[in-house]
């Protein structure tokens, strides 16, 4: 049972995120990223269409993924000093 547990929460808990969390922000990602491929085909398709609507979607998942590992990395070493603390 804890190896379950370890396989689904280490990855959530080095990123500063519960299960819940990293499931909800992962699914938000994969909808996003979805959607960025689809505007893709038809900008395959049809160039003069959504020239810069899928980079855009790239470039702010980015951002937020860059925004979140820093929030996790403050999070967790506030976490060590506390401890460090006790």
């Amino acid at each position: 049972m804890k190896l379950i547990i370890k396989l689904f929460c280490d990855h959530p808990t080095s990123v500063g995120e519960t299960y819940g969390d990293h499931f909800l922000c992962a699914n938000h990602f994969a909808w996003r990223l979805l959607f960025a491929g689809c505007v893709c085909l038809v900008h395959s398709i049809f160039p003069f269409l959504f020239v810069k609507t899928a980079s855009r979607q790239v470039e702010n998942l980015h951002e937020v993924m860059v925004a979140n590992r820093q929030n996790a990395k403050h999070h967790i070493a506030q976490r060590r000093s506390a401890s460090a603390k006790s």
